[in-house]
């Protein structure tokens, strides 16, 4: 989808339906393993949220020859608003899982989506499984185990997510060994 240069005048509901769309064809791209392509998508949908939000909160708009003393939130219905905060807490969680699929992505940049999508929605279990596996990655072990730990105490369905609870066994055999390392490090200090 190409974005307009005059975007900014299109109404708030047009540009959910233009993100959402944006977000949809992500997730289908990530369904077929091209994360990549799904990235783009999620991406550019976060860009069109983020507009949104100016056009919705800012109090003084100058961009592109734009003056007024109100953005358009007395123009918004809470229910439009709550759909465009959900959406995009949907999108910060769909980067934070395509971004775990692909090796050589940040694991800090999947912790703050992932953040971010705990921000919107404190209850996601899968958000917060997708921030302890990062953290994990970060060899943040205690901060790993504390965040899938709330990831299974939101389960959905209340059987623990076996991915879950792998991942909380390698935290503790990594713990083991961290500790393990510091011991013959320090007898090693202690004997020299």
């Amino acid at each position: 989808m190409a974005a307009s240069n005059i975007d900014y005048i299109r109404p708030v509901t047009e540009k959910l339906s233009t993100a959402k769309a944006l977000k949809a064809e992500g997730n289908e791209f990530y369904k077929k393993g091209e994360t990549k392509k799904a990235l783009s998508r999620y991406h550019k949908a976060l860009l069109y949220l983020r507009g949104i939000k100016c056009d919705i909160y800012d109090k003084e708009r100058f961009n592109f020859g734009i003056n007024t003393s109100k953005g358009d939130a007395d123009k918004v219905s809470a229910a439009v608003e709550k759909d465009v905060l959900d959406t995009e807490g949907q999108v910060y969680n769909n980067l934070a899982a395509a971004l775990l699929a692909l090796p050589e992505s940040d694991p800090e940049k999947i912790v703050s989506y992932a953040e971010s999508a705990i921000e919107r929605f404190p209850k996601n279990e899968k958000a917060w499984h997708r921030k302890g596996v990062a953290l994990f990655k970060l060899k943040k072990f205690d901060e790993a185990e504390e965040a899938l730990k709330a990831s299974l105490s939101f389960s959905a369905t209340g059987i623990p997510d076996p991915k879950t609870k792998d991942m909380l066994a390698r935290i503790s055999e990594a713990t083991v060994q961290h500790k393990q390392k510091q011991k013959d490090m320090y007898k090693k200090m202690l004997s020299a």
